[in-house]
């Protein structure tokens, strides 16, 4: 969606309690312009939004105007006493036409929901390095917030985000959805022990992301529930073998029944994932000492283009050529190659989609990333700068020119 566009909405009766809060364009403290809606839950709507005080994007999360607002302060003020690169920063708290809201660190990346759903949907596991990576920095988090008195309560994929430079950023403290609350609901808890329920369903995602199914599902919401209070899941080790036992071993009394058999903190969690033994996947690819290219455009005409400015300043350089943002996932995720040439216009998955996704999944990190586009909006390119994209050319004069000189310089320090 382009900045100025105006998100597509549900027609709702006026006085309907999930109207949207505020509109596209609205202006919030005299400072905070709404840009597009990013997303909307049972508790609220989070929105992109300018701030034109400091030249920057934030998040502007509000809840439903039927809604009470002191849980949102309160989560404000919880998180704001929080320094951890898990959570989100908050700028402030506000109001606009009677709707209270919380100004907050606008968080580029991918959720690990829709992380495990396109590795599923590529029928590929997510790297056991990069899993034992990734559940140690959730546990780091984790153990953050439980140090400031709190308990997140909602821990699952949907609200985790992947940021780039391997960040993991926990999101939506405490707002649960009925399906969601069932897949992850831990089966007990002493009082005064919130965070144990934050230690069962960091379970429930570790074993979905090492082994790429949840420990209980099918059948109605009820009969998941029941499972969760009476079944015992099968171990990792069963569903991948290459899972240290020290791992499935821990993971396996996280989703333990009684509170008092799960491990007791989250420290005790990510002692536990720093002392797991390095572990090889066996899809690992060994660099090639050639120069690789990946070129991603749809357009036939363009990527021959690119592919021959390539030939020309690396003669013998690999190069590859796909045409949408998927066939570009499924390559990547079985190699990086030492520079992908991007379009910005795919279909489909775009190509802001594609980079956002790559760097908050973390995958390719190294790779060099040149991105292109015939009519990108100046807030694509910022956004694809602060990803980490090297260089942006629009297509048409200096392409050819820029691409060149930016291959011999990758070339050269190689």
């Amino acid at each position: 969606m382009d900045e100025g566009e105006t998100p597509a909405r549900v027609a709702i009766e006026e006085d309907a309690p999930f109207r949207d809060v505020f509109s596209i364009g609205d202006v919030l403290s005299s400072c905070y312009e709404i840009k597009r809606l990013l997303g909307a839950g049972g508790m609220g709507q989070v929105y992109e939004a300018h701030d034109r005080a400091l030249n920057r994007k934030v998040a502007i999360k509000a809840h439903w105007r039927h809604m009470r607002a002191y849980s949102l302060r309160k989560e404000a003020q919880a998180l704001a006493a929080i320094r951890h690169p898990a959570v989100a920063t908050v700028h402030g708290l506000g109001e606009h036409d009677g709707a209270e809201f919380v100004v907050m660190e606008r968080i580029w990346g991918v959720s690990l929901a829709e992380h495990l759903g396109h590795a599923r949907r590529a029928k590929m596991s997510i790297p056991l390095a990069e899993a034992i990576q990734l559940l140690s920095a959730l546990s780091d988090g984790l153990s953050a917030v439980h140090a400031a008195g709190i308990a997140h309560r909602d821990v699952k994929p949907a609200n985790i985000m992947l940021a780039p430079r391997g960040r993991v950023v926990l999101m939506d403290f405490g707002i649960m959805l009925p399906e969601y609350a069932v897949m992850h609901a831990a089966p007990s808890v002493s009082p005064g022990a919130a965070h144990l329920l934050d230690v069962y369903a960091f379970g429930v995602v570790a074993f979905e992301v090492l082994s790429g199914k949840l420990p209980f599902s099918g059948g109605p919401l009820g009969s998941v529930l029941m499972q969760h209070l009476r079944d015992t899941p099968a171990t990792l080790e069963a569903l991948r073998t290459n899972v240290p036992p020290s791992v499935s071993s821990l993971i396996a009394s996280c989703l333990s029944k009684d509170p008092s058999d799960r491990p007791q903190t989250m420290e005790q969690i990510s002692a536990a994932l720093r002392r797991a033994p390095r572990v090889h996947d066996p899809r690992t690819t060994t660099p090639s000492s050639r120069f690789s290219v990946l070129v991603v455009d749809d357009d036939p005409s363009c990527a021959e283009l690119v592919a021959e400015v390539v030939r020309d300043a690396a003669p013998n350089a690999m190069i590859h050529v796909v045409h949408d943002g998927e066939t570009a996932l499924s390559h990547l995720r079985r190699g990086a190659p030492d520079l992908m040439v991007l379009d910005v216009g795919l279909p489909g998955m775009n190509g802001l989609e594609l980079c956002m996704y790559l760097r908050g999944a973390g995958i390719a990190e190294r790779m060099q990333i040149v991105s292109i586009s015939a009519a990108a909006q100046s807030s694509d390119v910022s956004i694809l700068r602060q990803l980490g994209v090297r260089a942006f050319f629009r297509k048409g004069q200096g392409l050819v020119e820029g691409l060149d000189r930016i291959v011999r310089e990758i070339c050269a320090l190689r």
